[in-house]
């Protein structure tokens, strides 16, 4: 398990810790950082814990059994590594696995090596997220959405 990491920058503003620029990347869950002013001194520490969750891979040969067979309510992300705003929702798509661990499942499919799912599903655009429930689409969403808005169209289904 990891947490989503949030680097902390200055913007050159000669050490003052005013106006924090934050950007998203990974390390381990617990880690402290810290924002030093000119004087050396530690202004401001931060310590951040999102939970994020490995999401495991299915394919055609065993969508039927990890998704329609699925005791659960399942998650699929179909995605493509070329594919931008498919690594725009991974860090979403990987907080909802870890947030509704035991609830749902999530998973992703690989639109390139899975074409046919992508044409049984009927799936013209990437990202899309299919919510499955008891082997039937229960929602669609297609394209990056916040994870406010992703929770809000699949909260009711879950």
């Amino acid at each position: 398990m990891s947490a989503e990491r949030l680097e902390l920058s200055t913007n050159g503003l000669k050490g003052r810790c005013s106006t924090i620029e934050l950007r998203a990347r990974f390390f381990q869950a617990g880690s402290i950082l810290s924002c030093e002013g000119n004087t050396g001194k530690v202004r401001h520490i931060f310590v951040v814990e999102v939970d994020m969750t490995e999401v495991k891979y299915v394919t055609e040969q065993d969508f039927q059994q990890e998704v329609i067979g699925a005791g659960l309510p399942v998650l699929v992300d179909f995605t493509a590594n070329w594919c931008q705003p498919c690594k725009m929702i991974a860090p979403i798509v990987e907080q909802l696995a870890g947030e509704w661990a035991g609830k749902v499942k999530v998973v992703k499919l690989d639109a390139d090596a899975n074409p046919n799912l992508m044409t049984q599903y009927g799936v013209m655009g990437i990202p899309t997220l299919m919510l499955f429930k008891s082997g039937e689409v229960k929602e669609r969403i297609t394209g990056f959405q916040p994870k406010d808005k992703l929770a809000a169209k699949l909260i009711p289904h879950v």
